[in-house]
C-alpha cells in the first residue's frame, strides 16, 4: 500500500530457489555455525526465512580419544527423540473445562557426518519443530548413545553419554533455531565387590 514501509512478500519459492539456498546452507553448516551466523545468513535473502521456517540445527562434537561408533556413519551412534509438549482445553458433557497435557512425538531430526579437525569427530543434525502457541508450550530434543563404540584406551567399565542430554526450545514466529553444541563424555561403572557365602549357615 502507498505510504507503508513494509517489505513486499517474496515470490513463492520455486524448487530451483530452494535447491540453491539449501546448497549454500551446506557450507554454512560445515563451519562452526552459531545462532548469530545463521541469522546473518538468513538476512541476506528474503527467501531464506521461508526456506528455514520452523527449522532447528545442532551439532555433536567430541574428542577422537573417546572413540566412535563401530557403524559406518558417525551419526548411527546417536538416537534422536523429538517431541512437543502440548496443552489442550475442551468442554466436557457437564460444561466443565477439561485440561489435557502431554507429549506428542515428532519426526526425528536428520543427522549427517561432517569433517572436523584431526582431534575431533562431528555430527550435524537438523529438523522441524512445532511453533509455540496457545497449545504448544515447548519442544524437547533428547539424544542418547546407541550401538557399539570403539574404545581406544581399552577402559573397562566405561559408558558414554551425550552432554547435555538434550534441550527444551521453541519460537512463536517459526524462526530457525541453533542449539548449543553438544559433546560426548565418558563415565565408569562403580566397582562391584564380589563375594561368596554359604546359605543356611
Amino acid at each position: 500500500m502507498p505510504g507503508t514501509t513494509d517489505q513486499p512478500e517474496p515470490s513463492p519459492i520455486t524448487p530451483d530457489v530452494r535447491a540453491r539456498e539449501m546448497a549454500d546452507l551446506v557450507g554454512v553448516l560445515a563451519s562452526p555455525f552459531t545462532q548469530d551466523s545463521l541469522d546473518s545468513w538468513v538476512a541476506v535473502s528474503p527467501h531464506r526465512p521461508l526456506v528455514l521456517r520452523d527449522t532447528f540445527f545442532g551439532r555433536i562434537r567430541w574428542p577422537k580419544s573417546l572413540g566412535r561408533p563401530i557403524a559406518a556413519q558417525l551419526s548411527d551412534g546417536f538416537l534422536f527423540r523429538l517431541r512437543n509438549y502440548f496443552v489442550l482445553y475442551y468442554v466436557g458433557i457437564g460444561g466443565e473445562v477439561i485440561e489435557k497435557r502431554g507429549f506428542m512425538d515428532m519426526p526425528a531430526p536428520v543427522a549427517n557426518d561432517v569433517p572436523d579437525d584431526t582431534e575431533h569427530y562431528k555430527v550435524v543434525f537438523s529438523g522441524y519443530y512445532a511453533k509455540l502457541s496457545t497449545y504448544v508450550e515447548r519442544n524437547e530434543l533428547m539424544v542418547t548413545i546407541v550401538g557399539a563404540w570403539s574404545n581406544p584406551e581399552n577402559l573397562a567399565g566405561r559408558y558414554l553419554t551425550v552432554d547435555p542430554l538434550g534441550y527444551d526450545f521453541g519460537a512463536f514466529d517459526g524462526s530457525p533455531i541453533v542449539l548449543d553444541e553438544m559433546t560426548v563424555i565418558q563415565h565408569w561403572t562403580p566397582n562391584q565387590p564380589r563375594f561368596s557365602a554359604p546359605i543356611g549357615k
